[in-house]
């Protein structure tokens, strides 16, 4: 079946009403809903809705990360607070485990996107502070926690 070009130019927005969100404790501006948690695969894949023009914690992926921005803007930010990328609607993106330390957040209308952490082992992110010293790390059983199980 091949879409005719009226089904491809109609424009939906995302219905997040039904989606349960949650805050992360650090995380301002932003919020996650869990979708699966696979301990035993070190993988992740939850959605981030990021609020208009916020920037997340400084932090590096210590998994390959797929994404794919549903709803808004994606934007990328570089150590020194300049924005690197910015990720429109529809982009699917995949990023390997890197040592690169960015921040990223939220367009003038925000973001919503999915997310998919696919580890070699449990640690999935690690945290920076303000002085880019290691704050911690985010691993699969942080988010086995998040879901009550």
């Amino acid at each position: 079946m091949t879409a005719s070009a009226a089904d491809t130019n109609m424009t939906a927005r995302f219905d997040d009403s039904n989606v349960a969100w949650q805050a992360l404790d650090g995380f301002e501006g932003m919020v996650l809903s869990l979708c699966s948690v696979e301990p035993e695969s070190n993988c992740v894949d939850f959605l981030v809705k990021f609020a208009p023009n916020s920037k997340v914690l400084f932090h590096r992926h210590l998994a390959a990360t797929h994404s794919f921005v549903i709803e808004g803007a994606h934007v990328i930010y570089e150590e020194d607070g300049s924005r690197r990328e910015t990720r429109p609607v529809g982009t699917y993106s995949i990023t390997p485990a890197s040592d690169d330390v960015h921040s990223e957040g939220g367009g003038p209308d925000g973001c919503v996107l999915l997310y998919s952490a696919r580890g070699t082992d449990a640690e999935l992110f690690e945290m920076f502070d303000g002085d880019f010293k290691s704050a911690g790390k985010m691993t699969v059983g942080d988010f086995v926690g998040l879901s009550g199980g």
